[in-house]
């Protein structure tokens, strides 16, 4: 039986970040937050009813936007009223994105006394230049301040820093890493700036990029990563541990299921007695949604979708591909994708290993990962 997990959207921002296209609204002073998370607790029970079979929530998400601008009271409300009124397994992973202005050792103290057992922290960059250049409200010293803190009570959390940022160079990003390195983070989310077209930087910064500058950032960080005990074990993703994956975000490139509740949100839903997958957005318009208009649309995938963002999910993840996975998550005969499979392996994406029956990138796949993910959508 597929695992399902759980995502909650919480889409206010004190200001929108100039390179962010998330949904996400800077007015929620003005805004019942009460009002939102009841509507989220109901928006929960019709997926749920929607989803109609005995599946237990592998893990929650709380991201955003900026969940930890919600009090303690609101957070408190949302969890215990999920714990208690939904199947939740047993010592589930509970995540929760923060920012570092917000982490206060009393809301830090709270979230461990919630069951949060995890927080996933946007740095971004360590250097007070480039924060500055992209509008955060905090500096270098009061990262560290909240890494303190948040080791004391968190042994598992995950930083988030970006490379290719406005006016960062490598010198930047190799700091960064090494500040990883130095405060011995467990878990690092690194990501290349991607700039979107509805996003302030994209008419300022795009045509300016140097690419081939981004590309020795990436290279020459993840080398330092390496050295220093960290494993590569998704596109964006480095740990020392196996005990510090994300739960959470590894069932999404698996291809399990995910139900999404707020603003915005998309889930993922196999109704298991068919075997249909449905995709589900929710309404982005927020009075909309508050009032009880939650879905926006909903629509059945195809053989081909299941096929196409089967991989786009599971060749994120750098471990071998079992061919019976492929099927658990799909539904779907690996007979459908034999021709696929021996395009991608005939032009050096992928290798197929006969003898354990699994697929792996190779070094080419990884560098050109979009082209190899064509062959399949």
């Amino acid at each position: 039986m597929l695992p399902i997990s759980l995502y909650i959207h919480i889409p206010f921002c004190i200001s929108k970040c100039p390179y962010c296209s998330f949904l996400s609204f800077t007015n929620y002073k003005y805004i019942d937050i009460n009002k939102y998370i009841i509507s989220i607790l109901k928006d929960l029970k019709r997926d749920f009813f929607f989803k109609s079979d005995s599946r237990y929530i592998n893990s929650i998400y709380i991201g955003g936007g900026t969940p930890s601008i919600l009090n303690i009271t609101n957070i408190s409300f949302l969890l215990e009223n999920i714990i208690l009124n939904f199947p939740c397994k047993k010592n589930l992973e509970i995540t929760l994105e923060a920012n570092i202005s917000d982490l206060n050792l009393f809301k830090i103290f709270n979230y461990y006394k919630l069951g949060i057992n995890r927080l996933s922290i946007g740095i971004q960059s360590f250097d007070d230049n480039i924060l500055k250049i992209i509008k955060r409200n905090y500096n270098f010293n009061d990262i560290v301040r909240v890494l303190n803190n948040v080791s004391y009570y968190f042994n598992n959390f995950s930083v988030d820093l970006i490379y290719g940022l406005p006016y960062q160079n490598i010198n930047s990003v190799l700091k960064d890493i090494n500040y990883i390195v130095k405060f011995n983070i467990p878990h690092l989310s690194w990501y290349e700036l991607s700039l979107e077209k509805n996003t302030k930087y994209y008419n300022i910064f795009y045509k300016n990029i140097n690419f081939s500058e981004v590309d020795k950032m990436y290279f020459l960080g993840k080398k330092i990563l390496k050295e220093n005990g960290y494993f590569q074990y998704e596109i964006s993703s480095y740990t020392k541990k196996k005990l510090f994956f994300c739960l959470h975000n590894m069932n999404y490139w698996y291809f399990g299921d995910y139900l999404s509740i707020g603003c915005g949100s998309h889930s993922k839903i196999t109704i298991l007695k068919s075997n249909s997958v449905y995709r589900i957005v929710k309404n982005r318009n927020f009075n909309s949604y508050i009032n009880g208009l939650y879905i926006e649309k909903k629509y059945l995938l195809s053989i081909e979708d299941i096929i196409c963002e089967y991989f786009i999910c599971r060749l994120r993840l750098l471990f071998p591909l079992y061919i019976r996975d492929f099927n658990i998550y799909t539904g779907l005969s690996f007979k459908l994708i034999q021709n696929k499979v021996k395009l991608a392996i005939k032009k050096k994406y992928l290798v197929y290993k006969s003898s354990q029956k699994f697929l792996y990138l190779t070094s080419k796949g990884k560098l050109f990962l979009n082209d190899c993910l064509k062959l399949f959508c």
